[in-house]
């Protein structure tokens, strides 16, 4: 379910009992705005940072993610790049690196 913006008037979300006109608003609408771009610049910079600083630890990542699989090799490109996508998002959020970090 989406959460919906609050109109101006509507009391703010962060419960300090004032109108999001008064309160919330001029932070919100200041905030800086990230776009398809923006991501896509991101990820990209992810993936340059593991080829040439986490090689290894990638190598290793891989080889550990990948290693209960055994018909890796034999799925499709639309499955081996969803595998890829989310052996990346593992790899970038969730796996610890090898000295602990």
């Amino acid at each position: 379910m989406a959460t919906r913006r609050p109109g101006r008037n509507d009391a703010c979300p962060c419960g300090s009992g004032l109108k999001y006109k008064r309160c919330c608003l001029r932070a919100d609408e200041a905030a800086p705005r990230f776009g398809p771009s923006d991501r896509g610049s991101a990820l990209e910079k992810l993936e340059q940072f593991t080829e040439g600083v986490l090689r290894q630890e990638d190598e290793a990542a891989l080889d550990e993610f990948w290693g209960l699989v055994e018909a890796r090799d034999e799925l499709d490109d639309g499955w081996a790049q969803y595998g890829d996508a989310v052996f990346d998002m593992w790899l970038w959020f969730d796996r610890p690196l090898a000295d602990g970090r």
